[in-house]
């Protein structure tokens, strides 16, 4: 009474109120359940979970490969914190329920396209109950406190072996989870809970210690991340680019990450426009469209800044109240997920191109300020500004002037030229900080075009990070 199997281990386990079958008879051979639809405790004993097992196999295959000598590569992909929420029972009374913070936004899903995703249609209104949700937070954060106690026993194995300085540690996950946020579970969508994810890189001697990358970056560029830091020579061709530019901080500031979702295979067809399939993320910003322009699912835009829940997306309903500023931004985003889409010769890109869910401009600007955050002395940041029109007039751009007391601290790199209806250009923005450290620099760019002037606000900061030594240009 009150166990069911856990379809995913065939281990019993003690129902809690989220589970799909709480409350009734066993079903001991009855699989028609998600590994989603699964919640309790575990009653295998502390010591022989699933993640006890993959960190144990770690531990060992450590001994065996600093046993061998030769080079070598290890990677654990630990299940939890995935569904099945059930830790065992250490973990599993490990934190007060009563003491989990609900997500702020247990029950927003207006104006979204993720109202009914990932089976919310069918699932109970506990979904979105705060004793239950905090029930399952205790559960989920037993779990990955499992994988936290794991991470430590590999490290110090490594400590044991003297092999800590000589490897390349890398933690991250595929996805994260929605742990009742919006009234959801699970993944494959592209707000916050599930698509951020932890990124710790730990290389003794080489990677700065404590150094924390405020960026967005994607999991797709830790192949060259690995490859580089490791001097691995490959002529393998993708699309993955080292991660060493923002640790060293010689990256450009135009950077963004385009994020895909389009599972399908023989068993499981998502018909094309049939959900969101692309996200686009640059600095606060970030932009969901499906991958047809006639899609009926809604659009979804947010600003991470002042909107930290994703709790008022700025299109849907939304859109035909956007200021010319925020429609500028759509359409940047828009202009960089279409490039990329163009680079990686995705079949979707004339569908980007025709997808338009905001009101025209004759005039359209992707940014008000660009901000090239914290360069070295005497080093170099680039960023991008885009502009164009969303109209099917084409626009004449007859100049770009810099202004201001620093504005000799800025360069640009653009010539007069007429672009197209619908259809934007990108102009090429640099700040090179001046030799004294600890200096902010300001100007302003002047758009000048037969649709009017616009002007753009530049910042620029220079400073050397304590402790790391640098050489001034």
């Amino acid at each position: 009474s009150g166990q069911q199997m856990n379809t995913w281990t065939d281990r019993p386990y003690i129902t809690d109120p989220l589970d799909l079958w709480h409350g009734e008879a066993p079903k001991l051979s009855d699989y028609s359940r998600g590994q989603p639809d699964i919640h309790g405790m575990d009653l295998v004993p502390d010591g022989f979970s699933v993640t006890a097992l993959e960190g144990q196999e770690t531990v060992d295959a450590l001994e065996r490969l600093n046993a061998s000598g030769k080079p070598w590569s290890l990677t654990v992909s630990f299940h939890y914190p995935h569904a099945p929420m059930t830790p065992t029972a250490r973990y599993y009374n490990m934190y007060n329920p009563d003491s989990m913070i609900p997500p702020a936004n247990l029950d927003s899903r207006d104006n979204s396209a993720y109202a009914n995703a990932n089976g919310r249609k069918r699932l109970t209104d506990l979904y979105h109950d705060e004793a239950s949700v905090q029930r399952w937070m205790a559960n989920y954060y037993g779990l990955v406190t499992e994988i936290d106690d794991w991470i430590g026993k590999i490290l110090a194995k490594l400590d044991e072996l003297g092999q800590t300085d000589n490897t390349l540690i890398i933690f991250t996950s595929d996805h994260g989870e929605m742990l009742g946020s919006h009234g959801l579970r699970e993944k494959n969508i592209f707000l916050e809970e599930s698509a951020h994810v932890p990124l710790f890189i730990k290389f003794p001697g080489t990677i700065t210690r404590g150094l924390v990358i405020e960026e967005p970056v994607s999991n797709v560029d830790l192949h060259a991340t690995i490859t580089d830091y490791l001097g691995i020579n490959t002529d393998q061709q993708n699309d993955s680019r080292s991660l060493r530019r923002y640790i060293e901080r010689t990256h450009s500031g135009d950077d963004f990450v385009v994020t895909e979702w389009n599972f399908t295979d023989s068993e499981h067809v998502i018909a094309p426009g049939s959900e969101p399939a692309f996200m686009i993320r640059k600095g606060d910003y970030k932009l969901i469209v499906p991958n047809l322009a006639s899609s009926s699912v809604m659009d979804m835009a947010f600003n991470l800044k002042t909107d930290p829940h994703e709790m008022n997306n700025m299109l849907g309903s939304n859109a035909g109240s956007l200021n010319a500023e925020d429609i500028g931004k759509m359409e940047h985003l828009k202009a960089l997920l279409v490039s990329r889409l163009t680079e990686t010769n995705d079949p979707a890109v004339t569908e980007g191109v025709k997808r338009q869910t905001w009101p025209s401009l004759d005039f359209w600007v992707g940014d008000t300020e660009l901000d090239f955050g914290e360069v070295y002395p005497g080093a170099s940041n680039d960023e991008r500004l885009y502009l164009g029109t969303s109209t099917n007039d084409s626009l004449n751009v007859t100049g770009a002037s810099l202004e201001g007391a620093d504005a000799s601290h800025f360069a640009v790199e653009w010539a007069a030229a007429v672009i197209p209806g619908n259809s934007g250009k990108s102009m090429k923005v640099t700040y090179t900080g001046p030799l004294a450290g600890n200096t902010v620099s300001n100007a302003r760019l002047i758009l000048t075009t037969d649709a009017g002037t616009r002007p753009v606000q530049l910042k620029g900061s220079t400073a050397a990070p304590a402790g790391t030594p640098f050489t001034q240009a």
